[in-house]
Order: structure tokens, then sequence, then C-alpha cells
């Protein structure tokens, strides 16, 4: 039998109306559409600072070009015509589920504005999860050690006061911290601490 032309084939038309969140800010940037591809540059680098950029709406040349900068200056893509890019800040953030007996054992501490703790799970994946796993809580014979972790900025005048409460002795002398009048702890503009003295219990 001949199929029935595209015409008088059974059709349904479903129309919906959804709303989605953007989580961005808009900024205008004064600058004229005649500017030459230096002040383009400049106003990237200099006047925005962009942490990613995505170049759009020129030609296929001009946009290699600029492209091709801006890849000095943050992540740059160029996407073509209905292609998606994942310009995303948190592109190592994985969903899963954590189990009820899991959360109920964390010792959670506050970081800014938030809780946090270190755990080490196991993962899993069970039937009607919909693809996403399921995170346990390790068997301690199988949990190992971690390093100390640092979340934040250090503030020292906070560290002072955790020092002193934990009954070692601490005092600013010229903007550095002298601990038990042995150790010194300086904290450089790039965020990291520096600890002095010598080796022994303190």
């Amino acid at each position: 039998a001949a199929l029935p032309s595209k015409e008088l084939r059974p059709t349904k038309y479903v129309e919906s109306v959804d709303t989605v969140e953007i989580r961005c800010r808009i900024r205008d940037v004064d600058m004229s559409g005649r500017s030459d591809g230096r002040s383009i540059k400049n106003i990237i680098s200099q006047k925005i600072a962009p942490r990613k950029m995505i170049v759009v709406h020129g030609t296929a040349e001009a946009t290699l070009e600029l492209k091709e900068y801006g890849a000095k200056v943050c992540p740059t893509f160029a996407p073509h015509v209905n292609e998606c890019v994942n310009v995303s800040s948190d592109t190592s953030i994985y969903k899963c589920k954590l189990k009820d007996s899991l959360v109920a054992d964390q010792e959670l501490m506050m970081a800014d504005t938030y809780e946090v703790c270190w755990t080490d799970v196991h993962m899993s994946l069970p039937r009607g999860s919909q693809g996403i796993p399921h995170a346990d809580a390790m068997p301690l014979s199988d949990v190992r050690e971690h390093p100390t972790v640092l979340l934040g900025d250090l503030k020292m005048a906070d560290f002072k006061e955790a020092l002193t409460n934990a009954g070692i002795h601490a005092e600013f002398v010229g903007g550095v911290l002298v601990c038990n009048g042995a150790i010194l702890v300086r904290k450089k503009p790039t965020g990291e601490v520096d600890i002095e003295g010598a080796l022994g219990v303190d």
C-alpha cells in the first residue's frame, strides 16, 4: 500500500511557554560600532578584563583574529551558528544524591556563608536513578588520610585568635605574627602563608 502524502499524515502541534532563569549580569560598554581592531582589543584587556569571552557576529577573518587575541586574556570561544558552548565557571561540579545516613554523620564547618566538610564516599549508580549517581559512606578501613585544605582567605586577626584559644601566645610585630616568640607567620599578597622558625614543638 502506498504511504499517505506528507500533507495527509497525522500531525500534532503542542505549544508551551517555559520560563528560563539566566544567571548573568548585563553591562553596557561605551564603545562605537566603528571601533577598529586595536580599539576593541584595548577595551577588552583594559576596560572589561573578562574571565571568559564569546566572539560572535563578525567575518571569519576578524573573528579568528579576535579569538586568538582573546585567548591571551581569558578562555575565548568563537562558536559557529547553532553551536553550543559551555562557559560555566564550575565545569568540574557534578550532581549526585547523598544518602541520609551519610549526611547525618558529617561534621560541617562554616567557610564564609557555606557549610563544608571533607568526606570519602563510595559512588554507585542504582537502577532507576535516572543517571544520577548515589554517594554512600566509605568503610573506615578504606578511608585514607588527606592533606590539610585551606578554604577561603586567611585573615591573620582570626588566625591569631585561634592560636590564642589553642594556648599559643601570638602577637603582631611589624605586620608579622610572632608565635611563642619563635615562629614567624607572614601572609603574602598572593594569599600564600610563610612560616619561619626552628623545627620543634611549637
